[in-house]
């Protein structure tokens, strides 16, 4: 079981104390304080300790670790945050002028600071050079979601619990999370840690709580301690299906808005065109909603599968569900629930406006000059302001027609009741009439 806390050899009756997230018991509190004064220490395996921490503090940094990619990025950075409040100051930012001066000088003043501590070396060079040191064993290693969008995990990080033992034959098991990995990279990058390793912890002296870090988890051992697959599939043609899918998405919604701003006949059966819509949201937001679902499943089913041969080698455990769709819970359901409903409105409305744009767009019969009448006029106030124009033709005077209008393309001529107009009347490919202008009559 990975979840057995592991001994290795320790003494079986030694007393326990671990950290629950951020809670610690009486007991626990009194043996960090302890540790923190001195009075207890955690004891050190030499030969598990890297080069660079073998000596005791202050030590000297290699140059390897002096020049790795991922410290000096942070300085870069740094320097370059530094000299923006440098150029704010020269160009007249001031804290006690007005308006924008003043504005400028406070944000450019907040990324000054910033880009201090990263000059400064404020960061994980300090945890190296000053930090004390302790060994311990894994014992339990698990991958959990770290960061969420709409209701999908997006990135993952590994959560560690980590045995060590003091000077006084207590057994201290804390938590540390870390080495992140995205979700496309979920299963292609792996962990070389395992359960029953060991492992180092960092710490600013007399403050444990606040600052123990797992060596392996700063941020120059990411390269160290995540190792790609090789021998994953390719990820080619899915990323070229995922872009085509996004492509085709946008495509449909900037075609809606067109369709809906252009292409929306005067006349058409509203039963019809409410069934065609129910139907076709009915039957591509469900398909869509079932694939959904089963790209989900599949990937947990994967997961799964790696949990199992995680299992027998002591690897990574990965808890947590792809995305909040599979959660059987009232949150879950909730979220099902508002995606299935979304889709079908959306694959509905979508389905009309396309058959409303062919209508139009595949139209090729010649406009006729039609005369028609006003019957009315009703403003939309609000967000969307629109005027919806209820009008008859003249030689069908018992049929109703209309047409809304937003206020920059009403028509240039007095629109009330009882006024007449004449239009540029289509029958439209579908047999739904359309009108390209409304002009006065001669």
């Amino acid at each position: 079981d990975v979840n057995t806390p592991v001994t290795n050899g320790w003494p079986g009756d030694l007393h326990a104390f671990s950290k629950k997230a951020e809670t610690m018991d009486a007991a626990l509190k009194n043996l960090i304080q302890q540790i923190d004064s001195g009075v207890v220490a955690l004891e050190v395996d030499s030969d598990v300790l890297p080069a660079e921490l073998q000596h005791e503090p202050p030590r000297e940094l290699p140059d390897w670790l002096r020049h790795h990619k991922r410290v000096r990025r942070p300085r870069r950075i740094g320097w370059f945050l530094v000299s923006v409040f440098v150029v704010a100051v020269v160009c007249g930012a001031r804290p006690w002028a007005g308006g924008l001066s003043q504005v400028g000088f406070w944000s450019a003043a907040v990324l000054g600071l910033l880009g201090l501590f990263g000059v400064l070396g404020v960061g994980e060079l300090k945890f190296v050079r000053l930090g004390s040191v302790a060994t311990g064993l894994i014992a339990r290693l698990e991958l959990v979601p770290a960061q969420a969008y709409n209701g999908e995990t997006i990135a993952w990080q590994h959560q560690v619990m980590v045995q060590l033992k003091s000077t006084n034959g207590d057994i201290v098991t804390w938590e540390f999370q870390g080495l992140p990995i995205g979700s496309a990279d979920r299963d292609r990058v792996r962990t070389s840690l395992r359960v029953a390793d060991p492992v180092s912890v960092l710490w600013m002296p007399g403050r444990f709580e606040k600052t123990a870090r797992l060596y392996a988890f700063l941020n120059f051992n990411h390269d160290r301690f995540l190792v790609r697959d090789e021998n994953a599939p390719s990820r080619f043609w899915s990323n070229v299906l995922a872009a085509v899918a996004i492509v085709a998405m946008f495509t449909a919604l900037g075609g809606n808005l067109y369709f809906l701003s252009h292409c929306v006949p005067v006349g058409f059966s509203v039963p019809l065109v409410t069934t065609i819509g129910v139907v076709s949201g009915l039957v591509l937001g469900g398909g869509l909603m079932w694939g959904l679902i089963r790209y989900y499943r599949r990937q947990d089913e994967l997961a799964a599968a790696r949990n199992r041969e995680a299992a027998v080698t002591g690897g990574v455990i990965e808890s947590g569900s792809s995305h909040l769709l599979l959660a059987n819970s009232v949150m879950g359901w909730g979220f099902r629930l508002m995606i299935a409903a979304g889709s079908v409105l959306i694959c509905g409305l979508s389905v009309v406006m396309w058959l409303f744009g062919a209508n139009l767009l595949l139209d090729r019969s010649v406009p006729a000059d039609v005369e028609i009448a006003v019957l009315g006029v009703r403003e939309t106030k609000g967000e969307n302001r629109t005027f919806d124009v209820t009008f008859a033709r003249v030689d069908q005077p018992g049929v109703e027609y209309s047409r809304s209008f937003a206020p920059r393309d009403m028509p240039g001529l007095l629109l009330q009741p009882g006024a007449k107009a004449l239009v540029s009347w289509s029958p439209g490919a579908l047999g739904w009439p359309w009108i390209a202008d409304i002009r006065p009559t001669p």
